[in-house]
């Protein structure tokens, strides 16, 4: 089910003046019935609210709803979740007024790039930091709270997702079956596998139960969105082919790679971290803690 979200002006009591805001909305269709099986198609939608309200306040995640949007029961002939008799559709999102992370420019200089990448992964530190988890770890679910340079980075849409999604490079070998994660004793422990599979669909399921496992999986999407912020070269030895093949290297390489000029005024500190977060084996992957420890020093 796909969600709607508009631009809005609305007035939250007790204010009376009208703020600029989004309303992010479920597809309800014209007629107003929803299909009979509805209710498991909203549920993520509803768990994105449920989530947001949840967490504590944090500079670099969106806030809590400004309110929830409910329908009474007379108004509408459907089944949505119900609350004292009213029914949840929506709700409304601060609005923030920078733009899309995947818009940044490259021209901006490295320490306001690197501040992003700090801000970025702060964000997501306190998510998984409370408890929950962010399914489409991306730079288009981020964005900046207001034009440079008096912003800041904030994630947006903790929607939950059943199939995994990388928009910022190609998924890690987990996805395909290289690796087996397992609890044993109470630890996580991995096996190399030689059997390819596509997991796609149920790698959420298969590791909902170890969170250290999903941050692992997490991390990756992390490393391909800081190669990108930064725009900052990494190897993947064991791909045939990259999806975004200037700065991400399939292996055997059978040319060195020449970086660009802005690679050049990366610290090697942190091209070597961006490029352990898409190592091969999920265990040589720096957990979200330790990411933000190296990117502090630029917050």
């Amino acid at each position: 089910m796909l969600d709607h979200i508009l631009l809005v002006d609305v007035v939250i009591p007790p204010a009376t003046v009208p703020i600029r805001a989004l309303l992010k909305t479920f597809h309800i269709p014209t007629n107003g019935t929803m299909a009979a099986d509805h209710a498991a198609a909203l549920a993520d939608p509803l768990r994105e609210a449920e989530i947001l309200s949840g967490l504590p306040p944090h500079p670099n995640v969106m806030p809590a709803p400004l309110a929830l949007i409910t329908v009474a029961d007379h108004e509408m002939n459907t089944d949505i979740v119900r609350s004292n008799g009213d029914r949840l559709v929506g709700m409304i999102l601060p609005f923030f007024s920078g733009g899309n992370a995947t818009d940044i420019q490259h021209c901006l200089s490295v320490e306001t790039e690197l501040r992003y990448c700090f801000e970025f992964v702060s964000g997501l530190h306190h998510i998984y930091s409370h408890g929950f988890v962010m399914d489409d770890i991306s730079r288009k679910n981020a964005l900046l709270s207001a034009p440079p340079p008096n912003d800041r980075m904030i994630i947006i849409d903790l929607e939950p997702l059943k199939v995994y999604y990388n928009l910022d490079g190609d998924p890690p070998p987990e996805i395909s079956g290289h690796w087996i994660a397992s609890m044993q004793g109470g630890q996580l422990h991995y096996t190399h596998s030689e059997v390819r599979t596509n997991k796609e669909k149920t790698i959420r399921a298969e590791l909902a139960a170890m969170p250290e496992a999903m941050e692992r999986l997490g991390v990756f999407n992390v490393g391909c969105v800081l190669s990108q912020l930064l725009h900052c070269s990494v190897e993947f030895p064991w791909m045939e082919r990259c999806r975004y093949d200037e700065i991400h290297i399939a292996g055997p390489r059978l040319y060195a790679h020449t970086p660009a000029e802005t690679e050049l005024r990366i610290p090697s500190a942190v091209k070597d971290l961006v490029r352990r977060c898409c190592a091969y084996d999920p265990r040589d992957r720096p957990l979200l803690k330790e990411i933000v420890e190296v990117l502090k020093q630029w917050a």
